[in-house]
C-alpha cells in the first residue's frame, strides 16, 4: 500500500514520531469520531470511556455570564461535529442530561437552548421553536443551515492564530521600512496608551450571590447623577474582585524576622570573631573546591575583617537604640523597682532558657572555626614539604578514609541515642528517624530488611514476633556499621604501612618520617573535630532535662 510506505518513511524522519494508521469502520481523532457508513462519512462527538459528566456545578458562586457559556461552548461543539440531526439530537440530549447532573434547573436549561438556536437560526423556525416546551430545531435542512453558519465562523483560536499571523506581518512591514514607521508607531502607541483610561472610572465590588444585581443599581445611580451634566461622558466599569483569603485573615502573622533575631547574641558572636581574628589572627581562608573536595576538607572558613568590623558596628548601633527604648518604656511603666528587677529576671530567665540551642550552636561554630583554621594549615603544612606523588595519593586516601569513619560514627552515635531516648519515657526530643537524616545508616538497614539470608531466616523463625524481628534488624545494622568503619580504619593503616615501607627507598628529603607525621597530625585535628561536633549535635538534640542558668 502506498499510505503503508509513506507512514513507514515519515516514521524514519526522527525516533520520537510515530505515527499509526487504522483501518476500519470507525476512525478516532483527538475529540471527534468518523464512521464510513456504506461508503457516506458520518461524524460525531468523541466521549472517552473513562469521562465523567462533570461541568461547572450551578451552585458554585461564579457570575451568571460563566454558567451561560458553560452551555453556549457544550451546544457549540455537537453541532460542528455532528453530520446529521439525529446524532445532535441524541448529543444534546446528553448535554441536558449532565447539566440537570450539576444542578443546573431544567427552565435556565430550557431558557439558554432558545437564547442559543435563536441567535442562529430564521425567525421563523425560532418562533416556533420559542413556543414550544423544549427548545428544538424542526428538520434536517435547519439544522444543516445552521451548522454550514457556525461552521463559517471562526473559532477562538483561529482568531488568536489570525491576530498573530496579522502581527507577524505588520511587525515585517515595519522592519521593511523601520526609519519612517518606528517614529509614527510609537507616537501612535504611546498616545494611544495616555488616551486608554482618561475617561473611565474603575469600581470593584466584591463578587456574592447575595449582592447579585449590584452593578446595575451603581450603574443606575451613577446615570441618574451624571446623566445630564458635563461629566456624562466618562464611562463608569464596575468589575468584580475576589473574596480575600479567609485563612490569610484568620491566620497568625508571623513577625519579621529582624525581630524574632536576638541582636545582643549577634554581637556577642561578631565580637567572638573579631577578637580571635585579632589575637589569633584567624580572620578567613579559602581554597578551590576541587582542592577541598580531593583533600576532604572545608573549603572556606571565618570572615574577612572589614565584614567583621562592619557586623559589629551595625550591631552595636542596634544594641543601643534597643537599650533607648527599654529605657523609654520603663519610665512609661507604674512599678517599683523591686517588681521592676523581678520582671527583668523573669523575662531573662525565660530568654535564657529559649536560647538554648542557639547557645549551644554559637558555641558548636566557634571551635569549629578553631578546627577549621587549623586543618587548612595543617593541608599547607603536609604540602609545604613537598611530598612525593605516592605520598600525596596516600595522604589523601587516608584524610578520605578519615572523613567517611567519623561521618559513619556520628550517624552511629545519633542512631543509638535516638533508640535509647525513644525507649525512655522521661526523653523530651520529638524528633523522628526520617528527621536525622542518618542517610547511611538507613542504607544499611533498608540492604538488611530486603536480604534474603535475613527474611530467609524471619519467615523460618515464625514464632518470633515483629517487635523482636525488628529489634534484631537494628542490632544487626549497628554492627554492620561498626564493621564498615572498622574496615574505613584498616583501610588508614595499610596506606600508614605502606609509606613506612618506603623509608629505605627514599632517603632524599623530605623523610618518610615526617611526612607521616603531618598526615598523621591533620587525621588528629579532624578526629577531634568531628568528636567535638558529635558531643555538640547530641546535646542539641537529646536534652534529657531543662537547661537551668548555672
Amino acid at each position: 500500500m502506498i499510505q503503508k510506505k509513506i507512514l513507514e518513511k515519515a516514521n524514519q524522519f526522527h525516533p520520537n514520531i510515530k505515527l499509526e494508521y487504522h483501518i476500519g469502520q470507525n476512525l478516532l481523532f483527538l475529540d471527534i469520531i468518523l464512521h464510513n457508513n456504506n461508503g457516506q462519512l458520518l461524524s460525531s462527538v468523541y466521549h472517552k470511556s473513562a469521562a465523567e459528566p462533570a461541568v461547572l456545578s450551578f451552585l458554585s458562586d461564579h457570575p451568571r455570564q460563566i454558567f451561560r457559556n458553560v452551555i453556549q461552548t457544550a451546544l457549540m461543539r455537537p453541532i460542528r461535529y455532528s453530520s446529521t440531526l439525529e446524532v445532535f439530537n441524541i448529543e444534546r440530549r446528553t448535554i441536558r442530561l449532565m447539566l440537570l447532573y450539576n444542578s443546573y434547573p431544567s427552565t435556565y436549561i430550557n431558557e439558554q437552548f432558545q437564547r442559543f438556536f435563536m441567535k442562529y437560526t430564521s425567525s421563523s423556525s425560532s418562533s416556533s421553536s420559542s413556543q414550544s416546551l423544549l427548545p428544538l430545531i424542526a428538520n434536517e435542512q435547519e439544522f444543516i443551515d445552521l451548522r454550514e453558519k457556525l461552521l463559517a465562523q471562526l473559532s477562538i483560536k483561529q482568531i488568536l492564530m489570525t491576530k498573530s499571523a496579522n502581527t507577524v506581518e505588520i511587525i515585517s512591514n515595519v522592519q521593511q521600512d523601520a526609519r519612517t514607521t518606528i517614529p509614527i508607531t510609537k507616537i501612535i502607541v504611546k498616545r494611544k496608551n495616555i488616551d486608554k483610561f482618561i475617561n473611565n472610572i474603575f469600581i470593584h465590588c466584591v463578587h456574592e450571590s447575595r449582592f447579585d444585581g449590584l452593578q446595575r443599581h451603581i450603574h443606575e445611580i451613577h446615570d441618574s447623577f451624571f446623566k445630564n451634566t458635563d461629566y456624562r461622558n466618562i464611562r463608569l466599569v464596575v468589575g468584580h474582585r475576589n473574596n480575600p483569603n479567609l485563612n490569610f485573615q484568620l491566620s497568625r502573622k508571623r513577625p519579621r524576622s529582624s525581630l524574632l533575631k536576638d541582636p545582643s547574641k549577634k554581637y556577642e558572636q561578631w565580637s567572638y570573631y573579631y577578637n580571635l581574628g585579632v589575637n589569633k589572627g584567624i580572620w578567613n581562608g579559602r581554597v578551590s573546591k576541587s582542592m577541598a573536595l580531593i583533600n576532604s576538607m572545608c573549603y572556606s572558613y571565618g570572615r574577612s575583617k572589614i565584614l567583621i568590623e562592619q557586623r559589629q558596628k551595625n550591631f552595636t548601633k542596634k544594641l543601643q537604640q534597643l537599650q533607648i527604648n527599654i529605657d523609654e518604656h520603663v519610665k512609661q511603666i507604674s512599678l517599683s523597682t523591686a517588681d521592676m528587677n523581678n520582671l527583668m529576671t523573669i523575662i531573662n530567665d525565660f530568654l535564657y532558657r529559649d536560647q538554648y540551642e542557639l547557645r549551644m550552636e554559637l558555641e558548636r561554630r566557634r571551635s569549629i572555626l578553631k578546627f577549621d583554621a587549623k586543618d587548612h594549615q595543617l593541608v599547607h603544612t603536609f604540602y609545604n614539604l613537598k611530598p612525593r606523588q605516592t605520598e600525596i595519593h596516600s595522604a589523601k586516601t587516608i584524610w578520605k578514609a578519615v572523613q567517611d569513619e567519623q561521618a559513619l560514627k556520628y550517624e552511629i552515635a545519633l542512631f543509638k541515642t535516638w533508640l535509647s531516648s525513644s525507649k525512655s519515657s522521661s526523653s523530651l526530643t520529638s524528633c523522628t528517624f526520617q528527621d536525622l537524616a542518618l542517610t547511611k545508616i538507613n542504607d544499611i538497614f533498608t540492604h538488611l530488611i530486603f536480604d534474603k539470608q535475613l527474611s530467609s531466616t524471619a519467615t523460618n523463625h515464625q514464632t518470633n514476633s515483629t517487635d523482636q524481628f525488628i529489634e534484631d534488624i537494628i542490632m544487626k545494622t549497628i554492627s554492620t556499621a561498626e564493621t564498615i568503619a572498622e574496615n574505613y580504619v584498616q583501610k588508614m593503616n595499610n596506606e600508614k604501612q605502606k609509606l613506612s615501607n618506603n623509608q629505605e627507598k627514599f632517603k632524599k628529603p623530605p623523610t618518610v618520617d615526617s611526612v607521616i607525621t603531618a598526615i598523621e597530625n591533620r587525621q588528629l585535628n579532624t578526629v577531634e573535630r568531628a568528636q567535638y561536633n558529635i558531643e555538640q549535635i547530641l546535646k542539641t538534640i537529646f536534652q534529657d532535662n531543662i537547661i537551668t542558668k548555672t
